[in-house]
């Protein structure tokens, strides 16, 4: 039943709750586009509102009546009447020299598309205000005194408030302060999360956030935090550490409380339910804590069971919702087969319990990724060891080696980031992913010394568009964004090349370098949000459809040259170069091809 701090709105919310027959509907916007979207949101019932989706952002709406969506395409105005519970996004495109943005519709796993139904959207009672009690919680090892553990934790559930409520339409306030004793001897984070949950009982209908101290974050695999399931009583969070900011906390905070909501981990580098947090791209300037748009839709439509029908455990949430809910979990679990998240999760729509051991997790599974990566690698050494078998006529080299390898790699895994991690540890011979400390860790877990000393033998002369430098480029630059982000990524290779412009002796800045970067990103972008399946990607990839023609790109720029013709980064004058280098990214056939909606198939 709804949250409450007073039993008369408890007993309230619950009458509410069984008079209600069902909820209303929900229907997620994900803005894919470039720049930000303004809409027009107009519902049967004569409300209209207004909306500006920034890029990167989902916008759900939720209503009675059943919606249409309205803004500039590229002919002029379109509407569009939405179906409930289902996941758009909006995409640009350019054609005959108009650009223009399409809404379209992401399809789910195992959903047959449908259109409009104006029942689905009527089915249930009218808007409920709802909040959850949060009982804030820290043990004996907490270092300062209740009054400022106290406003310090609050102010952090507010600020996470305020994007689950964003998002899910439920809103987290505090409602009470608890101490627990933690044993010293505990050294598992399951076990602590048991002796929380039997030392701590919090009133009914209301959460218990513990944050223990008890632990200092280490180095390697760890757990920061977790709970036994969506709309369990429970969460656990490692508080304490030095070297950890307020960022990280608040980070931490929002993707506990999103499994708290049904959702799971998402692929998504930009994702707050990625599974690996406490990598610190939350401290970059430009970052925003968002959920990506199938959990958008996961925690919007549990916020709406929780809000309309009074709901507080998933085994109570309408039989359709938990049917539209295995459909997100299945196209979780389909893009991330590795990751247990997503698929504990459909165990639990469907009915059985997972194992009381295995808390949904905030913890990278770091291992698994690294052996699925290390499965490519090795697909890719074996295809070259058999290339280099071959007779000197029929052996491949330059781009066509590229393109033979990669769809190597492809056929090997069913997991994207696997996919994009793994070409690119192997198909790079200087070590780059080793070099960048956020990286080496992995690399090592990956192959072993012995491993690449086998692979860089057999190898060849794969090369992008004639160049090496092209190829290792492109490739580091995709695996880096499928670990810690476009914007990082960016950042990385942005910085590189300012460190060979200004070092004695260097090779000077290179826009076409930047060029093989930044196509690696849109490479991993597409490859990890689905737009290049990897089934396609096997069958017949060609690398020049993925890096653009590299002419007419300066390379050699010492740093003094740099700063008077393009007054670094920053000025318009080098950002004109960048947007240049995106725009010829964007017109390579498959994003073309994207834009015009048309499906990419083997390019």
């Amino acid at each position: 039943m709804p949250r409450s701090e007073t039993a008369v709105f408890l007993l309230l919310a619950a009458t509410l709750a069984h008079t209600s027959s069902a909820d209303a509907a929900v229907a997620v916007l994900s803005n894919r586009s470039g720049a930000p979207v303004s809409i027009t949101v107009v519902s049967d019932s004569g409300q209209r509102t207004s909306h500006t989706i920034e890029r990167g952002d989902s916008l759900p709406l939720f209503s009675n009546s059943p919606l249409t969506v309205a803004y500039q395409g590229g002919a002029g105005p379109v509407s569009e009447r939405l179906v409930a519970d289902t996941l758009y996004w909006f995409a640009g495109f350019e054609q005959a020299g108009r650009e223009g943005l399409d809404l379209r519709r992401i399809g789910l796993t195992g959903e047959r598309p449908a259109g409009p139904d104006d029942a689905d959207w009527r089915r249930g009672a009218g808007n409920q205000s709802q909040t959850v009690p949060v009982l804030l919680c820290v043990d004996e090892e907490e270092p300062v005194r209740e009054a400022v553990w106290r406003e310090r934790l609050a102010k952090r559930l507010r600020l996470a408030s305020d994007i689950l409520e964003a998002h899910s339409g439920v809103r987290f306030v505090p409602a009470g302060a608890a101490q627990w004793e933690s044993d010293d001897a505990l050294t598992e984070f399951e076990r602590s999360l048991t002796e929380f949950e039997a030392a701590v009982e919090p009133p009914p209908a209301t959460l218990a956030i513990g944050f223990t101290s008890q632990y200092r974050l280490k180095t390697g695999r760890q757990r920061l935090g977790g709970t036994r399931g969506p709309l369990r009583d429970h969460i656990l969070l490692r508080e304490w550490n030095p070297t950890v900011g307020e960022a990280e906390r608040l980070e931490l905070l929002v993707h506990e409380l999103g499994h708290y909501l049904g959702a799971a981990h998402s692929v998504e580098p930009d994702s707050v339910m990625r599974p690996v947090l406490g990598n610190r791209p939350v401290r970059l300037k430009d970052w925003k804590i968002r959920f990506d748009p199938v959990n958008t839709l996961a925690i919007a439509m549990v916020g709406e069971e929780v809000r309309k029908r009074g709901v507080h455990e998933m085994r109570a949430v309408s039989a359709a919702r938990k049917a539209r809910l295995g459909q997100v979990y299945a196209t979780l679990n389909g893009l991330a087969p590795e990751d247990p998240a997503a698929a504990r999760m459909l165990a639990i729509v469907g009915g059985k319990q997972p194992p009381p051991e295995q808390a949904a997790d905030v913890v990278s599974p770091a291992e698994r990724l690294a052996a699925a990566a290390a499965n490519v690698v090795h697909a890719v050494t074996r295809a070259a060891a058999a290339n280099k078998k071959q007779s000197p006529e029929a052996r491949l080299s330059g781009d066509d080696l590229t393109d033979q390898l990669i769809r190597s790699a492809a056929a090997s895994t069913n997991d994207p980031r696997a996919f994009i991690v793994g070409i690119g540890v192997a198909l790079d011979d200087a070590g780059g992913l080793h070099a960048i400390p956020r990286t080496k860790k992995l690399v090592e877990k990956i192959e072993s010394a012995q491993d690449r000393k086998m692979r860089l033998n057999v190898l060849g002369d794969a090369r992008v568009r004639g160049r090496s430098d092209t190829l290792k480029h492109f490739v580091i630059s995709a695996a880096l964004a499928g670990l810690v982000g476009e914007a990082e990524t960016h950042a990385w290779g942005v910085g590189k090349e300012l460190a060979d412009a200004a070092r004695r002796g260097g090779s000077g800045f290179s826009f076409a370098d930047l060029a093989a970067d930044r196509a690696g990103v849109r490479f991993a972008r597409a490859v990890i949000g689905g737009q290049a399946p990897l089934t396609a990607l096997a069958a017949g990839f060609r690398v020049q459809n993925y890096v653009p023609p590299l002419d007419g790109f300066d390379e050699g720029i010492p740093i003094d040259q740099l700063i008077d013709q393009y007054g670094g980064v920053g000025d318009p004058r080098f950002s004109a170069r960048v947007d240049a280098i995106d725009d010829r990214i964007d017109s390579l056939p498959p994003y073309a091809m994207l834009r015009l909606a048309i499906p990419t198939g083997a390019q």
